[in-house]
């Protein structure tokens, strides 16, 4: 199901992190930083997705894991990776959080991002899986909902940036935009704009919402 992003209880708490992130993210001229050459510098720490028969163009930095440490590789890339990570844990009630990265022209595969349920889907989905052996934003431990914020897009018309789920419809975002969604519900998404896209997405409690 859709969400409505300000039934997250601590929404109003989350402008500093994407604040802060953009200016991480995003270079002196307003564009992302070259996120394909950071992934083949620290092979490990950014996460891609490239496991299935057609080009995925698809990696994630990790900013924050509620029951890890900091991770240093991530000061490599700029140093203040630390402050956003010592930022999101000021809200307990966040669990993960993921900055994503896709390249134009690319589909993200269907997928789910919940471990509750994970087991029973990776019984019928063999090989849609990272590195690590996990699906996409699977590495949540307790049950969340999840919030993704644009970070950068290009600007666009139609629905050439989009998120579907199987069970209720497809939403096109832009930069800036906000939206929230039940991730046990298997979902895909596309980027067909020639430029790449960033999103942030957060894992958020469940009990943290007022639904």
């Amino acid at each position: 199901m859709w969400l409505d992003p300000k039934d997250y209880k601590d929404y109003d708490k989350l402008n500093p992190i994407i604040k802060l992130t953009k200016e991480i993210i995003l270079d002196s001229n307003g564009y992302p930083i070259d996120i394909d050459a950071i992934s083949d510098k620290l092979k490990g720490f950014v996460a891609r997705y490239n496991e299935v028969d057609y080009e995925v163009n698809w990696n994630a930095i990790t900013a924050y894991q509620r029951l890890d440490t900091f991770n240093f590789v991530a000061e490599l890339i700029d140093p203040r990776f630390r402050d956003l990570y010592n930022e999101i844990k000021k809200i307990p009630s966040i669990a993960q959080v993921i900055i994503n990265f896709v390249g134009g022209n690319t589909i993200t595969p269907w997928h789910i991002d919940d471990d509750s349920v994970l087991e029973e889907w990776k019984k019928n989905n063999s090989g849609l899986y990272n590195e690590n052996n996990s699906v996409i934003g699977c590495e949540s431990i307790t049950p969340t909902y999840q919030l993704m914020c644009g970070i950068w897009t290009t600007e666009f018309s139609g629905d050439d940036i989009c998120l579907e789920f199987k069970d209720y419809g497809k939403k096109s975002w832009r930069a800036n935009d906000i939206i929230a969604f039940d991730g046990t519900n298997e979902h895909m998404g596309w980027n067909k704009t020639s430029d790449v896209r960033v999103a942030m997405y957060f894992d958020v409690d469940r009990s943290a919402w007022k639904i």
